[in-house]
């Protein structure tokens, strides 16, 4: 559940971008934001659990 509110939090950040600073919105943009909020949230996943959520 929690990724999905990531993604859909990234999304609308893109779709602000592109509405209030004329960026363009990609696709890879999106994949790359969203990698990077994953990765911050891995901080508060006990180190037993990260392993099967990276792979």
């Amino acid at each position: 559940m929690e990724i999905f509110t990531i993604a859909a939090w990234e999304i609308w950040k893109i779709r602000n971008g592109k509405i209030f600073e004329e960026q363009q919105p990609t696709l890879r943009l999106w994949i790359v934001k969203l990698k990077e909020q994953v990765l911050l949230h891995l901080h508060r996943v006990p180190e037993g659990l990260k392993q099967s959520i990276v792979q």
